[in-house]
């Protein structure tokens, strides 16, 4: 789940409150990690050739770093839960029309057109981006809280099973797992 840090938690970001405007621009496969990375930003750009995708339960894990709710909060709550139960990859595309991606550029351009937006807003007055971002993360600091205990919850039950064992050794060899229920 990556080395966590004080202040960021999980990949350094993944529990950190923003002060500044953080853009994810994503080029390819953003999966597990990736995904509840680009989550942890506050705007997403990515290029069509991008994916998102929640691959954990394929491994017998659940989304231990934010996926659990910021995917249901980001995402129309069925299609979150489709992919937090399957694993299945989200096209880029379909990912703009659903909100969760901000922009979308062709391959190779997700990283200037991020620039181009944190331009943008870097543009404006810097205490009203400040207090405008302060005020809308205030309103999910609860929610998060409670996010991170239910992911804990969640992630010591699954990582206590065999069947984690099973994914992640069925993984590593290459050959599907055989999942009993423990």
């Amino acid at each position: 789940a990556g080395e966590p840090t004080e202040r960021g938690g999980p990949y350094g970001i993944a529990g950190r409150r923003m002060r500044k405007p953080l853009i994810a621009a994503v080029e390819g496969v953003a999966a597990g990690g990736g995904f509840e990375i680009a989550l942890s930003a506050t705007l997403i750009v990515a290029s069509r050739s991008a994916t998102f995708s929640f691959p954990e339960v394929g491994l017998g894990l659940v989304a231990e770093c934010g996926g659990l709710f910021r995917g249901p909060r980001a995402l129309p709550l069925n299609v979150a839960r489709e992919l937090l139960l399957t694993g299945d990859p989200l096209p880029a595309q379909r990912a703009y029309e659903l909100g969760l991606v901000n922009r979308l550029t062709e391959p190779g351009f997700a990283l200037d057109e991020a620039l181009s937006l944190a331009t943008r807003i870097a543009d404006r007055a810097p205490i009203a981006v400040r207090e405008t971002l302060r005020a809308i993360e205030a309103a999910y600091v609860a929610d998060d809280e409670a996010g991170w205990a239910e992911t804990t919850l969640a992630s010591d039950r699954v990582r206590a099973s065999t069947d984690a064992v099973e994914g992640v050794t069925a993984f590593l060899e290459k050959r599907p797992a055989r999942w009993t229920g423990r």
